[in-house]
């Protein structure tokens, strides 16, 4: 990007780490690497990437009932699990989280092996991560719920 002639992008390119995510001319969606350009991964035609943590991507199926994870170091999916097409689905540093109004329910997984580190009946929402659980919120009241199962 070039600046002082009005071309500055709007917003930040989103991603995460090192790895940015694009768009190619055939409308595929991409992790491409902020440091030398190279494309790490490729989602599937219909397929959107939801984020990075610049180790996977993590992307949702063109019908939303699925995502999975990709490794940006060259080594193919590292999970997949089906989801409700109205979940929501975010991607931090330290989980990916599955937020879903519907069915009451927050989950977090580890990124790099799929393993539920939190599965909680709630209708509250994900407001804040540490590397230890999860701040959670909705209306006044704001709690905290440390991660357990797998993952580090």
């Amino acid at each position: 990007t070039t600046g002082g002639a009005g071309c500055e992008p709007r917003n930040d390119p989103p991603g995460g780490g090192t790895a940015l995510i694009a768009t190619r001319l055939d409308q595929r969606q991409v992790l491409l690497s902020a440091v030398d350009g190279r494309e790490l991964a490729a989602a599937n035609p219909g397929e959107t990437i939801l984020g990075t943590d610049g180790e996977v991507g993590v992307v949702r199926a063109g019908d939303g009932k699925q995502i999975r994870a990709i490794r940006l170091d060259g080594g193919g999916q590292a999970w997949a699990r089906p989801v409700q097409s109205s979940a929501k689905v975010g991607v931090t540093p330290h989980a990916i989280f599955i937020t879903d109004a519907a069915t009451e329910r927050v989950v977090a997984l580890d990124a790099g092996s799929g393993q539920v580190r939190l599965d909680l009946g709630t209708g509250a929402e994900v407001i804040g991560v540490h590397p230890a659980g999860v701040v959670l919120g909705r209306g006044r009241t704001v709690g905290f719920n440390s991660f357990t199962g797998g993952g580090a």
